[in-house]
């Protein structure tokens, strides 16, 4: 008798699923779920007790401006010591300051003191070199937002746009005075972890600048209100920007640990930095603009959540958004020791290897039951054959829900890969899925079953 498994939609609704795959006879098992540990971040004192840690061993957040957006969402209380961060520009008592070649953009810096920027000027034009890097990398900002993706201005408000260079000890944040936003990024970048840039302070500040002038484009779409104000979705978009905009950098790679998608499928999304693959997967497998289409649906529609926009739009493109996040989560799945060249994410050689519930490498006599799964996530699951299976695949996926969705990615002897997405099962009657391949032609096979 096969078990009944409940897992959660996003909206709340319980939904049963079921599944099992056969040759002969043949099921998934979950393996028991470790205890994941996740890094916990302070709770900082704004501007000293951020000088106070940025050496220490603990994990900071990676931008601030979530304070900033609590206060514009009424979510936290305002007091002296906040407001003189987030809510007042931090112009410095030196006065020194740089115009963007293109004029958008005023970066605000010092040259000796706590807040001193590398004061190397190799071309001799009297301005620091790092300084006018910033500001080259806020024009460059700009224009892909605009030029590249099709968004708004997001310096029609405030021309030019005030950037500070100041010694965090943290990336940055972007804050917002009288109405008008600011932002403020590290001066120097010396505490870094690493990235693919030649020279990895440089990177992480140029990728840095993007993030942060991201949002002020969020905020022109959305002024950080609704649902899709929530600071984790904002968060994981700004990432996802960054990263199309100086591709070279990827200093997003140092935020997919054991808390993203790869390592806990089962948590639901969104979750700040960890997840920005979640957001990825759109602009990589559907289109480079696509959350600027995404973006414009929440300004006309500012009471939707980022699920409805996003799904609004693939109906537009005539693809169906439960499909398309069974795709997405088989994306995941393929990653790290199973990704495979051609399939998935760009980078998803780099990312760490999927956790799967359950990786079997013989047939079990009988059906065992999934796991549960949140809200908006997923589980994973893998066959990896140790010895000679003769016959083909044959699975079914029982459930109660439409929400409720599978897929399987087929990896072949050949290095080739090969995904199938046969559709919800719900009201008890099970979905099948026969192959036309056999299992002798795998090296291994991986399903994903999502909420």
């Amino acid at each position: 008798m096969l078990n009944q498994i409940q897992t959660k939609h996003t909206a709340g609704r319980l939904v049963k699923t079921l599944l099992f795959v056969v040759a002969g006879v043949m099921a998934l098992m979950p393996a028991h779920t470790p205890a994941l540990a996740q890094d916990a971040s302070p709770q900082l004192e704004w501007w000293q007790q951020q000088y106070q840690t940025r050496h220490s061993e603990v994990r900071l957040p990676r931008c601030f401006t979530t304070y900033t957006v609590r206060a514009v969402r009424g979510e936290s209380v305002s007091d002296a010591a906040f407001d003189s961060l987030f809510m007042k520009s931090p112009r410095p008592h030196s006065g020194n300051s740089y115009q963007s070649p293109d004029g958008h953009f005023l970066i605000w810096y010092d040259l000796s003191g706590e807040h001193a920027v590398i004061p190397d000027d190799d071309n001799e034009t009297g301005i620091p070199d790092w300084v006018e890097m910033i500001a080259l990398a806020a024009d460059s900002s700009r224009a892909f937002y605009m030029d590249s993706l099709g968004f708004a201005d997001p310096v029609q408000s405030a021309s030019p746009y005030n950037i500070y260079l100041r010694n965090l000890g943290f990336y940055g944040f972007t804050g917002i005075e009288q109405g008008e936003l600011f932002s403020v990024v590290d001066s120097r970048f010396e505490w870094i972890s690493g990235n693919d840039a030649e020279n990895e302070a440089e990177g992480a500040a140029r990728a840095t600048v993007a993030h942060e002038i991201y949002h002020a484009v969020q905020h022109a779409y959305n002024s950080w209100e609704g649902p899709t104000g929530a600071t984790a979705w904002l968060e994981m978009d700004a990432v996802t920007a960054e990263n199309q905009v100086f591709p070279d950098v990827k200093e997003y790679l140092n935020f997919l640990g054991e808390n993203s998608i790869f390592r806990l499928p089962g948590q639901s999304t969104p979750v700040a930095y960890d997840h920005a693959t979640w957001l990825m997967y759109f602009t990589e497998a559907v289109a480079p603009d696509f959350l600027r289409h995404t973006w414009e649906r929440i300004s006309a529609q500012p009471d939707i959540t980022m699920e409805e926009a996003i799904a609004g739009e693939l109906a537009a493109r005539g693809r169906d958004y439960d499909e398309a996040i069974v795709d997405l989560h088989l994306w995941h799945l393929a990653s790290g020791a199973w990704s495979r060249e051609g399939f998935g994410f760009k980078d998803a050689h780099r990312y760490p290897t999927s956790f799967k519930r359950a990786q079997r490498n013989t047939l079990p006599a009988e059906p065992f039951a999934l796991a549960s799964i949140a809200g908006n996530a997923g589980g994973y699951y893998a066959v990896v054959p140790q010895q000679e299976i003769n016959g083909s695949l044959l699975a079914a996926f029982f459930g109660d829900s439409f929400q409720t969705g599978w897929g399987i990615i087929a990896y072949y002897q050949d290095g080739s890969v090969e995904t199938h997405n046969p559709g919800p099962a719900a009201d008890g009657s099970p979905r099948l899925f026969a192959s036309d391949f056999s299992w002798s032609e795998l090296e291994m096979l991986g399903v994903a079953v999502t909420n």
